[in-house]
């Protein structure tokens, strides 16, 4: 079991208070990508695209996890972040998941958090005292948890239809 996850706390940011709903709902798209573009002069491992399917899983993360005990959204932990990250993956882009965010430049959860501290750097997510990029290392085999739920699903249905595979082509031009 991992500990010491990191908190991530979206920031509004005219007056960096951090509010708990995803992300920042008064930054404006503008503001975002222009954070985008000034992410991608530095460091252009990832693509626009990366970073806004970023900010959707945390909103997404935030809205499908359980709230805290006395009814308000809790900070969403590395772990919790990287497992919404895979579920909204999963549920938009289905088998084709780990082709599209890996065109996106994503090959791990370590990738996911690169692109988090980016953002915190940008100061469009904060961090609390004891987030640290580690946190996100090895959190699962994106590989394995983007394909896993297709295979197993696909064995399944081979056995129930007895799906044979194809035989093989013949040449055309008889000898």
């Amino acid at each position: 079991m991992r500990t010491g996850c990191a908190e991530l706390w979206a920031c509004d940011e005219p007056f960096g208070k951090p509010i708990l709903r995803g992300y920042a709902e008064s930054m404006g798209d503008t503001n975002f990508s222009r954070a985008v573009e000034r992410i991608l002069e530095r460091d252009a491992r990832f693509s626009p695209e990366a970073y806004e399917f970023l900010r959707e899983a945390l909103d997404y993360t935030v809205k499908t996890r359980r709230r805290n005990a006395t009814g308000m959204d809790r900070h969403v932990s590395a772990v919790e972040l990287c497992m919404g990250f895979r579920d909204l993956a999963l549920e938009r882009f289905g088998p084709m998941a780990i082709y599209v965010l890996n065109t996106w430049g994503i090959h791990s959860t370590s990738d996911i958090g690169d692109m988090v501290y980016n953002l915190i750097a940008e100061d469009v997510f904060r961090a609390s005292p004891t987030d640290r990029p580690e946190d996100f290392d090895n959190v699962y085999d994106l590989d394995i948890a983007l394909r896993l739920p297709f295979v197993a699903r696909n064995r399944v249905n081979r056995r129930r239809w007895k799906i044979q595979p194809a035989p093989p082509l013949r040449d055309e031009k008889e000898p």
